[in-house]
């Protein structure tokens, strides 16, 4: 009985050892990459700016986060408001490999607004926080000079009904 105490301790370390030099392995094989973005919700005026890096521990995945200023003006229910904020956001995505020149992508994630002014012709005025899921798809387009990329991305925010269109570049590292 001792014998196979020995032998089972023995595996579950070899196991251990393994999936930690499997994980170890994947963390330094990552690639990052910076960058900032423009982009309008189209049916409304105003627009966002942003600044996002993303990890991708492997090809495929992505972990991402951004924080930008954003301005929007619209008419809801007959009132137009005009929202200047701080969105911050958190995203997984999901890459297509193997295609040359543009790598698109789709993912999930959520934005966190922080609202500096809000002004409104009615008696309605948003909270001074509010956060809402996110679907995006986009895509990677190489440039000429190595590690520099353009960036598209359509960006569905769930909770406010809105889709925002954004563009921009990005440098991998």
């Amino acid at each position: 009985m001792k014998k196979t105490n020995k032998m089972s301790n023995m595996r579950k370390l070899l196991m251990t050892m393994i999936a930690v030099g499997l994980m170890g392995g994947t963390a330094l094989a990552g690639s990052m990459d910076l960058g900032a973005r423009y982009g309008r919700v189209p049916s409304e005026s105003g627009s966002t700016s942003e600044l996002f890096v993303r990890y991708r521990p492997t090809p495929i995945v992505s972990l991402g986060a951004s924080i930008g200023s954003s301005e929007l003006e619209y008419t809801n229910n007959g009132q137009t408001k005009r929202i200047e904020s701080t969105p911050i956001g958190a995203q997984l995505t999901v890459h297509v490999p193997f295609i040359p020149f543009i790598k698109p992508y789709a993912g999930a994630g959520v934005q966190l607004y922080t609202n500096r002014t809000v002004t409104s012709n009615g008696s309605d005025l948003s909270k001074e926080r509010s956060s809402t899921a996110t679907l995006q798809v986009g895509a990677d387009l190489f440039a000429p000079f190595p590690g520099l990329s353009f960036n598209i991305e359509a960006r569905r925010l769930v909770g406010d009904e809105k889709t925002q269109i954004l563009g921009g570049a990005l440098l991998s590292f």
